[in-house]
């Protein structure tokens, strides 16, 4: 709890504090797609926004959504995610940073009788990233956040505490 509230004081803080930057320059859209055929077949949409704060701190949000469609059994079964985050960076280099988010996401998942059910996880993540400029305004992004709120006794939409996300994103 104390890390969120650290969170949130952070970004707002250097939201504040962006009255005299010229949006248009500093600001990107990017996030990822995914999708996956066979047995479970998903797709997951995940846009993100950025604005430089700085040059050494990146602030943004995005939102995910998330499909799968499971056919292993014959009772297939499909559901639905859906969440947003707020996150901040603090640009090491020009190429790693690290990176913090408090991400909210109501996860629906497939019970032993093939119903389904829908819960709410409230996420705390940090770690390292690595970003590649490979244009004027388009990058590539790649990092590894270890998830504090992760829990081994309960379900959860995250196989273990690490997650991994890679994406490009595009200046306008």
């Amino acid at each position: 709890m104390k890390l969120r509230n650290l969170l949130v004081v952070l970004v707002v803080s250097l939201i504040a504090g962006l009255g005299s930057v010229e949006a248009g320059e500093r600001m990107w859209f990017g996030g990822g797609l995914g999708f996956g055929l066979g047995d479970v077949e998903f797709i997951e949409v995940s846009p993100t926004m950025g604005f430089e704060a700085s040059e050494d701190w990146t602030v943004g949000f995005g939102v995910v959504f998330r499909y799968h469609d499971d056919n292993r059994f014959s009772e297939g079964s499909s559901t639905t995610d859906y969440g947003a985050d707020v996150w901040v960076r603090y640009h090491i280099k020009p190429t790693l940073y690290v990176h913090a988010e408090y991400e909210y996401l109501s996860y629906e998942f497939l019970r032993f009788d093939f119903s389904t059910d829908r819960d709410t996880f409230h996420s705390i993540l940090a770690g390292p990233g690595f970003y590649k400029q490979i244009s004027d305004r388009t990058g590539f992004y790649a990092q590894a956040l270890y998830n504090f709120s992760y829990d081994d006794d309960e379900i959860s939409p995250y196989d273990d505490e690490w997650v991994y996300g890679v994406g490009v994103t595009f200046g306008f």
